[in-house]
């Protein structure tokens, strides 16, 4: 069998406040390097401009073209799928219609799995600012009415890793009022930056005798992306149908 590559696509610009997320990837690559006996390759890159954290609408739009052109980068030098490393799967369908390898988004693959797992499930989200992008792509995705609640930590991306033993206190607090009150099956982490601390979120809750699943959103996404590697499968054409060549004075 030949050796599987995929790219984990951050849709940022590296700055100080990522070198937690930025070393839970590397962990991520040597270990699966290591269980799939060199089987599954992951590289991690950045976007050249764009911002430091995507918390919303503007954030997004003004990031996708770079995005786009990163993707491109991926296919060109070989990569079997991209994966796009934000929950707001920024991007999404434009990288699927501009590209033949399958592109997949941390949010669709986390919530599809949490469906698949439990039915209903809520988000645990970072921003207030950002439950309104989240609601659009479940709606978008089919999955609004298995949402069950959207309690956010409200803490910024580059914030996360200076403040991982609030979150995960704050986590198995929301975690209870998630499944008593708003009868959430799955919890799904509302931001990949949250990825290094989801094991300890996780024994937490289960001290708390709340024995629910919670969803990584980028780890949802990679194993989507090996799996469609694997059975030799992409997004369909018909849906993502390729751009028509029209008069354009852009630069793509």
């Amino acid at each position: 069998m030949n050796s599987i590559k995929i790219l984990n696509l951050l849709p940022v610009i590296y700055t100080e406040g990522l070198e937690s997320e930025t070393n839970d990837r590397i962990k991520l690559r040597d270990e699966i390097l290591k269980e799939t006996n060199n089987l599954v390759t992951l590289d991690t890159v950045f976007i050249e401009k764009g911002f430091a954290s995507l918390e919303g609408s503007y954030d997004v739009g003004m990031t996708v073209p770079h995005i786009i052109e990163k993707a491109k980068w991926g296919q060109e030098n070989g990569y079997d799928a991209i994966i796009l490393d934000c929950f707001l799967d920024p991007g999404l369908d434009e990288c699927r219609e501009v590209l033949n390898i399958p592109v997949f988004g941390a949010c669709q693959s986390a919530c599809s799995l949490a469906i698949r797992l439990g039915g209903e499930f809520s988000v645990i989200g970072i921003l207030d600012e950002m439950d309104r992008c989240i609601k659009q792509n479940l709606a978008k995705y089919g999955m609004i009415s298995r949402l069950r609640s959207i309690p956010v930590l409200d803490v910024q991306v580059l914030n996360i890793q200076y403040n991982s033993e609030e979150i995960v206190n704050k986590v198995a607090e929301i975690g209870v009022k998630i499944v008593k009150e708003d009868k959430g099956k799955v919890i799904v982490l509302g931001c990949t930056g949250l990825a290094p601390l989801v094991k300890s979120m996780q024994n937490k809750l289960n001290k708390n005798n709340i024995n629910v699943p919670i969803i990584e959103p980028f780890r949802a996404a990679l194993f989507d992306a090996i799996s469609c590697v694997l059975m030799g499968v992409s997004h369909s054409k018909e849906a993502y149908k390729p751009i028509r060549k029209k008069f354009n004075n852009l630069d793509c």
